[in-house]
């Protein structure tokens, strides 16, 4: 599982027909970035989910689902390496890949994607309004994996994302 998906055997348990991720919460040590990071939306008719698990040993897997109309989903499943210097966090993917579905979740394509470095300048900020500690990303650019930056006015063009895995991931 490790090696696939980049998620401990150990860390994972049915729930009905649901396969659920119990992974350690999110934390910042010595300048790096540990646990489990997610953020989603609902917008125009279509969905995204998306996770981050940083590894205390440099390593990271990432996860997106994304509803791009009505009758397809693609999911993109991602690891490689990170560090963190200061306030930069760089992210080296090593192997990323992109699955088409239907709906009933029938693969309908599967293919390489494209690797992209990204270096973000990054921070954590605890969030009094919802209660939650959120990981902000600021890269130069929008990226293909984090997709369309947010607007959050303390922190305009970032991607932000809370501690832990409150998603129902659909595949």
């Amino acid at each position: 599982m490790r090696l696939a998906f980049g998620i401990e055997g150990k860390n994972l348990k049915l729930s009905g027909a649901r396969l659920i991720v119990d992974a350690p919460a999110a934390s910042s040590v010595n300048g790096k970035i540990l646990g489990l990071w997610t953020t989603a939306s609902a917008m125009n008719g279509g969905h995204f989910r998306l996770r981050y698990i940083f590894n205390a040993d440099g390593s990271y897997s990432f996860k997106s689902e994304r509803n791009i109309t009505s009758q397809r989903w693609w999911t993109i499943e991602e690891s490689g390496s990170y560090s963190v210097t200061g306030n930069t966090l760089t992210i080296t993917p090593q192997t990323s890949k992109v699955t088409f579905r239907n709906l009933n979740g029938v693969v309908q394509e599967t293919r390489a994607n494209a690797l992209e470095k990204v270096t973000y300048k990054w921070t954590t900020h605890f969030f009094e309004g919802i209660g939650e500690t959120n990981l902000v990303l600021q890269p130069p650019t929008a990226t293909s994996r984090d997709g369309i930056l947010g607007s959050n006015g303390l922190f305009p063009n970032a991607y932000l994302y809370t501690q832990g895995d409150k998603l129902e991931w659909r595949f």
